[in-house]
């Protein structure tokens, strides 16, 4: 073969595959948004958030742009219905830290202390839970600065998390916290947890 021929077949391969990587991520990033269109929607929205979970384990770039999509329907709060429930269980599941102010903001959306069926019954206790340690300092100033049932809710969300950071972080509220009521609680479980690995 002779050396013009074999750099120029080099140089056209080149920019074949060259072009193709933009429209691959321009395509990935235009079915990131027909499936975030879709779970806005309550008759697709289940099944739009397993096929957002899927592409974004796929191709973790996309974890970014889904955040930053998703941020306005968590804050939507749950008058958005199921696509607020799926829009928290993803930032959960994608361990999307980044959102863990906005959802700390709904810590005490409802009564519930249940844990058994913990996604259903308390989705944004459920997802700060999978976020883990980064959702801790959301966590510490709702605890600080919430309303009064966040300010109650907050401590058990960290405990569920249970990791050292969570203890630390109970031990930290439990000296600046004044309310017996609420000390007596954090007490509870700091003690809880000291059974945990």
């Amino acid at each position: 073969m002779n050396w013009p021929f074999s750099s120029t077949l080099v140089l056209i391969c080149a920019a074949a595959f060259s072009t193709s990587a933009p429209c691959a991520r321009q395509s990935k990033s235009v079915r990131l948004q027909e499936l975030v269109s879709e779970l806005k929607n309550a008759s697709t929205s289940d099944e739009s958030a397993a096929r957002l979970e899927k592409l974004v384990k796929a191709n973790p770039s996309l974890r970014g742009p889904l955040a930053r999509q998703l941020r306005p329907v968590i804050a939507g709060g749950p008058r958005t219905g199921r696509a607020w429930t799926n829009a928290l269980m993803l930032a959960g599941k994608l361990k999307m830290g980044g959102l863990a102010p906005e959802i700390a903001a709904y810590v005490s959306h409802t009564g519930t202390y249940l844990i058994g069926a913990l996604s259903q019954q308390y989705p944004a206790g459920a997802a700060l839970k999978e976020i883990g340690d980064p959702a801790v300092p959301a966590l510490m100033h709702v605890a600080e600065k919430g309303d009064p049932a966040q300010r109650d809710m907050a401590p058990m969300i960290i405990s569920w998390i249970g990791t050292p950071a969570a203890r630390r972080a109970l031990r930290v509220l439990l000296r600046r916290e004044v309310s017996p009521g609420r000390r007596n609680k954090i007490e509870g479980l700091i003690r809880a947890m000291q059974g945990k690995p």
